[in-house]
């Protein structure tokens, strides 16, 4: 009896110190964007593989229309740990910028926020978006539209760029920010912001049907073709 409840102990510790899975957040917000570029400012977390550790990291991120290549700034990062692992740590950028300085740098003069409200269609929150088969589906309830060759970009890998962690997520050839292709799994999309640049649509909305929300980046070549009176 004394053996089974020893052995119960050392199961319970050894789930509870176990090492935790890997989280990795991003939170995206659009600062201005031209004809050829949109500038981005991205939020990362990440957990560091542990129980009582999380790092938040703050990038300037620049994407290219023409060739979807992608350019970041790294601005700095806060650790939050308890006393016992260190207390609250930040490592800034000495050479940070501000937005201003940043979309000018990449020669982006636009400044703009955009809601929801700004978006293409009228009721976003009586909507429902949904990813599938790199399509994206819009649904309001009584009609679909159909949107096809949506391209997805996730910046969420720059929460291990340049560091330690970086071997296990980013391949020599990989860039940060990874192009995400959808199969016949259909997963929900939450948008949160748009804005239409010439023919193009830019989205930036979260993935909300993964355990731990992900930030992405949406492209829909030419939004004219579609009627939004949904």
């Amino acid at each position: 009896m004394m053996y089974k409840y020893l052995l119960v102990i050392l199961v319970c510790f050894s789930v509870a110190g176990a090492t935790p899975p890997d989280i990795i957040t991003s939170d995206i917000i659009l600062l201005g964007e031209s004809s050829e570029k949109a500038v981005f400012l991205v939020k990362t977390g990440y957990n560091l593989g542990s129980h009582y550790l999380w790092e938040s990291r703050w990038y300037y991120l620049c994407m290219n229309l023409s060739d979807f290549t992608f350019e970041y700034i790294f601005q700095g990062s806060m650790i939050s740990a308890s006393e016992d692992y260190g207390g609250v740590r930040y490592s800034p950028n000495s050479e940070s910028l501000t937005i201003p300085g940043a979309l000018q740098y990449w020669d982006v003069d636009n400044i703009q926020f955009y809601g929801s409200s700004s978006c293409f269609m009228t009721n976003l929150e009586e909507m429902n978006c949904n990813l599938m088969d790199n399509c994206l589906l819009v649904n309001s309830g009584e009609n679909e539209i159909v949107i096809p060759e949506v391209r997805c970009f996730d910046p969420g890998y720059l929460a291990v760029w340049n560091t330690e962690f970086q071997e296990f997520f980013i391949q020599e050839s990989d860039s940060p920010v990874r192009e995400v292709f959808f199969s016949a799994e259909v997963q929900e999309f939450e948008p949160a912001a748009g804005v239409q640049i010439g023919d193009a649509f830019l989205y930036i909305g979260q993935l909300s049907s993964e355990d731990i929300p992900r930030g992405v980046i949406l492209y829909i070549p030419d939004i004219s073709l579609y009627q939004f009176g949904l």
